[in-house]
């Protein structure tokens, strides 16, 4: 539920209905990167750029990339420890890798 509210904190220092989703993206992943209890420490990278988005896409989007990447902590990083995002502009699709 914390990205639901860093999408709202964002909303709520806008003067539109739109919010810069890369800024909510590298926040949720610091976030989650701090509290990931591993015996490898973890490191995200982003590439990319989301761009900004409606509030309401935003809300949706950012609980599947929150998803992703704590699926991708919990269960994909095997020993290294890297978590790699990116983000194609060109194309609707995000990219994870371990």
């Amino acid at each position: 539920m914390g990205t639901i509210a860093l999408v709202h904190e964002t909303l709520s220092q806008a003067f539109d209905e739109t919010v810069d989703f890369d800024e909510i993206v590298a926040r949720g992943l610091a976030d989650m990167v701090e509290v990931a209890t591993r015996e490898v420490p973890v490191r995200a990278e982003r590439s990319g750029s989301f761009g900004r988005l409606r509030a309401e896409d935003a809300t949706a989007l950012a609980m599947v990339v929150t998803e992703l990447v704590h699926n991708a902590i919990k269960h994909g990083l095997a020993h290294t420890g890297e978590l790699s995002a990116s983000v194609p502009r060109a194309a609707a699709t995000i990219k994870t890798s371990s």
